[in-house]
C-alpha cells in the first residue's frame, strides 16, 4: 500500500482518551485529507482552532472553520446539523466538567456550532445513507474523512473517531487512520461504528475535500 498516512505525533493519544472524547484524530484527518504537511505544533493549531469550545471536541464544523482558515474547499454530510444531548452529555462525562459549568458551557457550545453553521451554510448537506454516499465520493476520486467509531481497536471503550477514507474495493474500504496508520474497513464495520455512534448522540458525518 503506497498511501502516505500522517500518524498523531502527541504521543499521550491514549491520556486524551479518557478527557476528550475526539482527540488528534479530527486534526490529523484534515492533515491526511488535504495531504497537508504534519508535525505537533500544527496539530496543536488546527485542535485550538477547530473545537467545539469550551468542549475539546471536533465535529464537522472544525473542517469548515479549517478549510476557511487554509483556503481548501470542503462539503460537508451530516445526518444532523444539531448537537444533541446524549452527546453533551458524552462530552461533560470524559472532560469531567464541573457541575456549575455545565449549563454555560452548553450554551457556549452551541451558539458557536450554530454560528459556524450559518457562516458555511452552503457547503453543508443532509446524509440519508452514509454508506452510498462514501462510496459515490470515492468513485469521483475524492477523498473522504469519515466520522464513525474507533471499536474496531477499543472494544470495551469505544468513542467517535475521524479517520479518511481513499479506497474502496468491493465490500471493504481503506482508510487513513491516525492511530493505527493504513487500515481496511468493511461494509459491515463502518455500518456497526455509525450505530455506535448514534447510540451516543453522533450523527453519521461525512466531508470531502474537492480540489
Amino acid at each position: 500500500m503506497k498511501e502516505k498516512c500522517y500518524i498523531t505525533s502527541t504521543k499521550t493519544t491514549h491520556k486524551h482518551r479518557k478527557k476528550e472524547i475526539i482527540g488528534p484524530c479530527g486534526p490529523c484527518s484534515f492533515i491526511n485529507l488535504t495531504r497537508a504537511k504534519g508535525n505537533f505544533e500544527f496539530e496543536k493549531k488546527l485542535a485550538e482552532m477547530g473545537r467545539l469550545k469550551p468542549f475539546h471536541a471536533s465535529g464537522y464544523t472544525a473542517f469548515l472553520v479549517w478549510g476557511n482558515k487554509f483556503k481548501k474547499d470542503f462539503i460537508v454530510f451530516t445526518s444532523s446539523k444539531k448537537v444533541s444531548n446524549k452527546k453533551f452529555n458524552l462530552m461533560i462525562r470524559y472532560e469531567k466538567i464541573p457541575s456549575d459549568k455545565i449549563e454555560k458551557f452548553k450554551a457556549m457550545a452551541k451558539k458557536r456550532h450554530e454560528s459556524i453553521n450559518n457562516k458555511f451554510s452552503n457547503q453543508i448537506k443532509p446524509l440519508r445513507n452514509p454508506l452510498l454516499k462514501l462510496n459515490e465520493l470515492l468513485e469521483k476520486g475524492h477523498r473522504v474523512a469519515v466520522l464513525t467509531s474507533d471499536f474496531y481497536f477499543h472494544k470495551d471503550n469505544p468513542v467517535p473517531h475521524w479517520i479518511v477514507a481513499f479506497k474502496r474495493e468491493k465490500n471493504k474500504y481503506w482508510f487513513c487512520d491516525s492511530s493505527n496508520g493504513i487500515i481496511s474497513l468493511t461494509k459491515k464495520q463502518l455500518e456497526t461504528g455509525w450505530a455506535i455512534n448514534k447510540r451516543e448522540g453522533f450523527s453519521a458525518q461525512l466531508v470531502t475535500y474537492i480540489v
